[in-house]
């Protein structure tokens, strides 16, 4: 993987994080939210369906070739809102003539994260590509 990150679609793996230790070695970070299904599994069962991850996205990574594998579970790292929540959050406007917003506060339907963050200046862009044809 020659990107800094990359986002994984439809896995149990959602964020893969590379950070470059030195001209041999790479550490990587694979990120997680919401995975409650993995929480009763064993370490071992949680790497395996990392590794699977992996494989399906980068078809070259080989899990024998992984020097060390650190697993860190934080049941309350991705915030857990009510679903009363989404009325409060606001729309991406317009609030102005040309004032508009977006932020992982808006409102999205999804939980305030780096996903709703993406998504909601996607949503604000076509806002204003529709009012500015």
């Amino acid at each position: 993987m020659n990107e800094f990150f990359a986002a994984l679609q439809n896995l149990n793996s959602q964020w893969l994080f590379a950070n470059r230790i030195n001209k041999n070695t790479i550490h990587y970070t694979i990120v997680v939210s919401g995975a409650d299904n993995l929480l009763s599994e064993s370490k071992e069962k949680i790497i395996e369906t990392f590794f699977s991850d992996l494989k399906a996205t980068f078809p070259r990574f080989k899990p024998e070739n992984v020097e060390h594998f650190s697993l860190t579970i934080e049941k309350n790292a991705t915030l857990m809102c009510m679903p009363t929540i989404e009325n409060k959050r606001p729309d991406t406007g317009p609030y102005l003539d040309n004032l508009f917003l977006a932020g992982d506060w808006s409102q999205t339907g999804l939980p305030p994260t780096m996903e709703s963050a993406v998504l909601s200046g996607k949503l604000a862009a076509e806002r204003v590509a529709d009012i500015y044809k």
